[in-house]
């Protein structure tokens, strides 16, 4: 199989040539499902570039040393002579690095990659070393949407954005079969030879092509209708509009030229257009229907059905309530730095938050350990472990090990943790516009979030049901969206929130044993509608007690009563004590104690305290 024989995919074929062509386009990555082809086509673009030109192959199972480079180790035992091998990114530098499932790669190495792409040059230090590697390279990369994805941060750096969809043509696929028997017979290789020659002549003239103003209004208009964020999107439109001129015969820019291309920019970075707000519904009349507030208050009326044995979570058996409400989303504002306390699990994760002991063979080399780990020695502890014992084994030129010697690397990154908000809807928190600050707060926090590399998820309890809105995510617009059609109303199902709460952990840790965990119950704990013939106290002491069981979890209550009035219940005092967690009023909530009150619980109380909560 050759390039210009592979079948269909004009598209994909453009982008790999135009980034080819210009390195400063910023990379290539081809979308699309299982065994459509997408690493035939990129590793068949190879042929394209000049002979000798490195093409470097990116491992799924890749360690941060591997990508950047690292001490000879041997060299510096058997000759005692400093040297360094290269990593993969400097082997890459004057060619192509091919990223297969970019998705799967851990994000500090695709934070890595796509940093040295547009630097230029990766600077390692090891072992009280320091080295400087330029490695200027053309990334291509593929992606399998249903496996993973990349974050927003990822996606502005990347430069064109290809669907690689399946061939739907009948013509097409006998057409790719009968190549595929053809083999090598198929005379393909005259044309990718063609094909090369054309493309070393439009890198030569590409330096003199020339974008006239009314083609740069174009572009920015265009740029502007995508609504994207930042001006990467423009600079690399530029790029890409420059080479496929270039490759046309132009040496002029045309708007023609850019509309080819603006697909392959811009479909990874346009935002979709906000909504308008939902206006609420009417207020109904004062004197015909009581205010949520009474509503609330209304004699107990629970669903006496059983909930689900399984891991189903509740749903709605009522209408909707005619009072309910949507308020907006309050301001997100700065929030002060969120630290957690360390425990002394070793993990295999990765983000911003928190350090933690790392299982594999990148983070931070922090100690070292007599205790076997692989292949990751630790020079330097090997050396001093050693050094006492050249006299009597007789050293004389070299140095002297032995594996009573060998010392490993004990090593630490940061990780992410998943915050779980548990989050009352009910009819209540729709005076004085509670639920507007606390959507607010959400948002600050899970924009802080994003920035750490957490996840966060919300659960929603009202009318007769909770029900997870907001699945685990760092996505900032995502949440936006569901918090802004967020309603407001009805009763308060607090038992129903805890019980989904804790199936909705157990599906976590089933998928990750270690994942730590914080729950923020927000309510002002007046639950008036139960899951059961049990009293909801009841319920909720057992609830309670369930979740006090929970590993690595830690748990916070925001009481959002409102405490100006003289008939208080404080019953969010009294589920903040079956939970074991500290208890904050609504006043808590204000843009400079939210944060405040949540790594108030997560700080140590004295320096130097291990994590202690929960069980392991």
């Amino acid at each position: 199989m050759t390039f210009t024989g592979f079948v269909g995919h004009s598209r994909a074929k453009l982008a790999l040539i135009l980034a080819l062509l210009d390195p400063g386009v910023g990379g290539v990555v081809l979308v699309g499902d299982k065994g459509t082809g997408k690493t035939t086509l990129a590793r068949l673009s190879r042929r394209l570039l000049p002979e000798g030109t490195p093409f470097v192959e990116v491992p799924l199972n890749l360690t941060l040393e591997s990508l950047l480079g690292r001490v000879d180790f041997s060299a510096a035992v058997q000759w005692g002579r400093r040297s360094w091998e290269p990593g993969l990114l400097a082997r890459a530098h004057g060619g192509v690095l091919m990223a297969d499932d970019l998705h799967l790669l851990p994000p500090e190495a695709v934070h890595l990659i796509l940093e040295a792409r547009e630097r230029g040059e990766v600077r390692v230090a090891r072992e009280g070393l320091s080295h400087l590697f330029p490695c200027r390279f053309i990334l291509l990369a593929t992606l399998t949407p249903e496996e993973g994805s990349l974050s927003p941060h990822f996606l502005d750096r990347i430069g064109l954005w290809v669907p690689f969809s399946t061939l739907t043509s009948r013509r097409e696929r006998l057409l790719l079969l009968k190549r595929h028997l053809a083999g090598s017979r198929d005379g393909g290789k005259r044309g990718d030879l063609l094909l090369a020659g054309r493309l070393r002549k439009a890198r030569e003239l590409l330096s003199r092509v020339e974008m006239p103003g009314g083609t740069q209004d174009y572009l920015a208009q265009l740029c502007l209708a995508a609504g994207v964020r930042g001006h990467r999107a423009d600079l690399v439109l530029d790029r890409a509009a420059r080479a496929y001129a270039v490759w046309r015969g132009a040496l002029k820019v045309l708007p023609q030229h850019v509309k080819v291309v603006a697909p392959l920019v811009l479909a990874h970075r346009q935002r979709p257009p906000e909504a308008a707000p939902a206006s609420p519904p009417p207020r109904p009349d004062s004197r015909h229907s009581p205010s949520p507030p009474e509503a609330e208050s209304a004699p107990d009326r629970r669903d006496h059905s059983s909930p689900s044995p399984g891991l189903d979570f509740p749903e709605a058996s009522g209408p909707v309530a005619p009072q309910e409400q949507v308020f907006p989303v309050g301001e997100p504002f700065g929030l002060r730095r969120l630290t957690f306390r360390r425990d002394r699990l070793e993990r295999r994760t990765g983000g911003r938050r928190t350090a933690t002991r790392y299982a594999g063979q990148s983070g931070r080399y922090c100690r070292s350990t007599a205790r076997k780990r692989g292949q990751d020695v630790a020079l330097d502890a090997t050396l001093r472990a050693a050094a006492p014992w050249q006299v009597l084994r007789g050293r004389r030129d070299r140095i002297l090990i032995t594996d009573a010697d060998l010392r490993y690397k004990e090593r630490e990154r940061r990780m992410g943790h998943l915050v779980l908000f548990v989050v009352d809807c009910s009819g209540s928190m729709g005076a004085r516009r509670r639920m507007t600050a606390t959507k607010g707060a959400i948002l600050s926090l899970l924009q802080d979030c994003y920035q750490k590399r957490d996840q966060v998820a919300l659960i929603v309890f009202r009318q007769q049901q909770a029900e997870v809105v907001l699945p685990p995510t760092a996505s900032v617009e995502l949440a936006s969206r569901r918090l802004k059609k967020l309603p407001v109303g009805g009763r308060t199902p607090l038992a129903a929130g805890l019980l989904v709460a804790y199936r909705f952990m157990a599906q976590v840790w089933r998928k990750e044993p270690r994942r730590r965990l914080l729950v923020v119950v927000v309510s002002d704990g007046r639950a008036n509608q139960g899951l059961s013939d049990l009293p909801i106290p009841e319920e909720l002491r057992r609830l309670a007690a369930l979740l006090r069981e929970t590993p690595l979890t830690d748990y916070v209550v925001v009481d959002t009563e409102d405490k100006s009035h003289l008939l208080r219940t404080d019953l969010a005092r009294e589920l903040a004590g079956l939970l074991g967690a500290p208890y904050f009023t609504l006043e808590d909530l204000r843009a400079e104690h939210l944060t405040s009150l949540v790594q108030a619980h997560l700080l140590p109380q004295e320096k130097g305290v291990e994590y202690s909560g929960g069980r392991r």
